[in-house]
């Protein structure tokens, strides 16, 4: 579950495009403590044979399951529903930072990708395998 939370709260921050106020940090940290609790809830209430008691009412930890996912919806209201980009000046950085590089790092994957190509333009000619057309 840690792992969860760690990745829900990367992927919400990286939706508000990255750099985060204290305040919005702390609403995060907020939304995700409240998202365990909506998830945990929502888990325990559908194993549940029945949500509704024998006087014919529900279940009354449905309702503040409810209350915390309105809860929840507030805060990511709060922070913003809409993805925001992120700073430009990231994307610089980041680009300059991968011109240092040597070309052998990133040489692996294209050659890779360039074999297959072969193959493919191979199996369409007919050659190895492939049907003649």
């Amino acid at each position: 579950m840690a792992g969860a939370v760690k990745r829900w709260k990367a992927d919400l921050s990286a939706d508000l495009g990255g750099d985060l106020t204290r305040a919005q940090q702390t609403l995060v940290e907020l939304a995700a403590q409240t998202w365990v609790m909506v998830v945990s809830l929502d888990d325990w209430l559908l194993r549940q044979a029945s949500l509704v008691t024998r006087k014919r009412t529900v279940l009354p930890v449905l309702l503040q399951r409810q209350q915390l996912g309105d809860s929840l919806a507030r805060m990511l209201e709060r922070l913003g529903l809409e993805r925001r980009a992120r700073d430009a000046t990231d994307i610089v950085a980041q680009l300059a930072g991968l011109e240092g590089r040597p070309r052998a790092e990133n040489s692996g994957g294209s050659s890779r990708i360039s074999a297959r190509a072969s193959r493919a333009r191979g199996e369409a000619r007919g050659g190895e395998g492939g049907v003649a057309r």
